[in-house]
């Protein structure tokens, strides 16, 4: 009986943390998240705003390279500057808030994308721009999840 209960004892994982105190390491920083919301619809804007100032003061102009999106003007979940995670199947990318859309836009937008992340970075491998700069795959994406990171 006695080698039974010694042997499950050594069976149990066992978990081992530091206490906390003054003499304690720093732990790593690690970014936080919340949890993923949608799924959403994601419209991107093109060419009739490239070259255009964004409504973020310190983000300079709007371009097809920006990794950034568009929050409704009005939406307090979003400041300038938030980084948002958005997720397409196994594709991700983390964008920052840099830019406000018109209020009276559909309900069902949440966030407008820039083309950078429409046309290429939520592409599929396969959708891929064979020569830089030549995009064919720049729709609207339904199925998005969305999280906030800081």
């Amino acid at each position: 009986m006695k080698r039974l209960v010694i042997a499950a004892a050594l069976a149990l994982p066992m978990v081992l943390s530091p206490m906390p105190g003054p003499d304690s390491p720093a732990a790593p920083v690690v970014l936080a998240a919340e949890g993923w919301s949608g799924p959403i619809r994601l419209p991107w804007y093109g060419s009739d705003y490239y070259g255009k100032p964004v409504a973020c003061p310190g983000y300079g102009k709007y371009t097809r390279w920006s990794v950034s999106v568009a929050v409704r003007d009005g939406d307090t979940r979003f400041r300038c500057g938030d980084r948002v995670e958005l997720r397409q199947g196994r594709r991700r990318i983390i964008a920052t808030v840099t830019d406000r859309f018109a209020s009276w836009a559909p309900s069902w937008v949440v966030f407008d994308a820039s083309a950078a992340i429409a046309c290429n970075h939520l592409n599929p491998k396969r959708l891929k721009p064979v020569k830089p700069g030549r995009y064919r795959h720049c729709y609207t994406r339904d199925g998005v999840t969305w999280r906030r990171v800081s």
